[in-house]
Parts: C-alpha cells; structure tokens; sequence
C-alpha cells in the first residue's frame, strides 16, 4: 500500500472545516495512523496559531480534546493562504507553481 506524503484540504476557515474536518481528524492521530502533515487551504488570513485555536474549539465542541492526540494533531497542522481577486490571478498563481 503506498502513502501519502500529506492531507490537503480546501475551505479550512470555514464550516465544513469546523463541524465535520477537525473532529474526524482527532481519531486517526489519537490511533497513531495519521502522522503526515494536515494541510489546511482558506482565503481567510488568519495565523497558523488562529487555525489551531479553531480546530480547538471545533474538537472540544463535537467531540472532547483528547489533550495528546490533540497535540499531535496541532503539530501536523500547517495553513497555506489563498488570495484571488480576478479569474486572471488565480491563473497566474497557478502557472507559477507549475
């Protein structure tokens, strides 16, 4: 079976994030089958520190911090932010990461 080198997920600031993402992260990490980096995509600029706190919150709401599992989750937490104000930056966005 190969591996992933990471979990890249889009919408990290937003709902989907918090209710559904962030609690179904915590199980795999607190069973020691999740160990590659969790990267969340958002427009929002919040902080890596700001996208730990709501991952917090949204875990302590829907389903209990398990205080260890829920520091290895923050550990493989990383954000990368998303700024697009026309079709035309977001093309060329991506061509230079190509």
């Amino acid at each position: 079976m190969s591996h992933s080198d990471a979990i890249v997920f889009f919408g990290a600031a937003g709902d989907l994030a918090y209710n559904q993402i962030f609690p179904a992260l915590q199980a795999p990490v607190e069973r020691h089958i999740l160990d590659i980096p969790i990267i969340g995509v958002a427009k929002a600029r919040w902080t890596l520190d700001q996208l730990r706190a709501r991952a917090r919150q949204s875990v302590a709401q829907h389903c209990g911090v398990d205080e260890v599992a829920f520091g290895k989750l923050s550990a493989l937490l990383q954000r990368r932010i998303t700024v697009w104000k026309t079709r035309s930056e977001q093309h060329l966005v991506r061509e230079r990461r190509l």
